[in-house]
């Protein structure tokens, strides 16, 4: 069931302020046709630039009244569970007609967001990004391996600190961290000069000049 309200937040106002009454009456309309049937409005001149701030928010919106309605039918299902043994048998085909129809929701309900997926497009782009997003799948097996799958915000405080590291970094930040079983991403470990020099064949090259 959708939502039957459009919730309009307090720093839309300076925005709106700054259009005018006019532009600024126009821009609601936009969002209350947006919010009822999805489609993004044809607007002109310097909405089009503010409209996307709108429309991030009334997507926002959306998603977290749906996770409430999912939540609620969770518990309703959950309570109907438990008065499950002391059911007739009319009650447990009426279950069964209910179970049938929570399948069938199932079936056609679209496929979860992919944050790694939705992280590499953004930062990197489709071109480039197979090998970042080959080493977060990787990451996130590891972690599932260990016994501490990511969830979805654990996902997100990854995605966050990743960036604070340089981009060409990614990569190999992510593949440190499996290589030495760490469940967090850390700056890179530089090669300490003196472990390099046990290697008799280094230590030959560099007495050569080689290196």
């Amino acid at each position: 069931m959708a939502q039957k309200f459009l919730c309009v937040y307090h720093d839309w106002l300076a925005t709106f302020q700054g259009l005018g009454y006019e532009r600024a009456g126009r821009l609601l309309v936009a969002a209350l046709e947006y919010d009822i049937d999805g489609k993004p409005p044809d607007l002109d001149g310097n909405l089009k630039f503010v409209w996307p701030l709108i429309q991030a928010s009334i997507d926002r919106n959306h998603e977290h009244y749906k996770n409430i309605c999912e939540t609620n039918r969770r518990n309703v299902s959950s309570r109907y569970d438990r008065i499950r043994p002391n059911t007739t048998e009319y009650d447990r085909s009426k279950e069964n007609t209910i179970e049938e129809k929570k399948t069938e929701e199932k079936r056609i309900e679209p496929k979860k967001a992919d944050a790694f997926r939705e992280f590499v497009l953004e930062e990197v782009g489709a071109e480039y990004g197979g090998d970042l997003y080959d080493a977060l799948r990787e990451f996130s097996a590891f972690r599932t391996k260990v016994k501490a799958p990511l969830t979805d915000n654990a996902k997100t405080r990854l995605l966050s600190k990743l960036k604070t590291f340089p981009k060409h970094q990614w990569v190999d930040i992510l593949h440190q961290s499996i290589d030495k079983g760490w469940k967090d991403i850390y700056p890179l470990k530089k090669e300490e000069p003196e472990k390099v020099t046990q290697n008799p064949f280094v230590r030959m090259l560099m007495e050569e000049g080689e290196l």
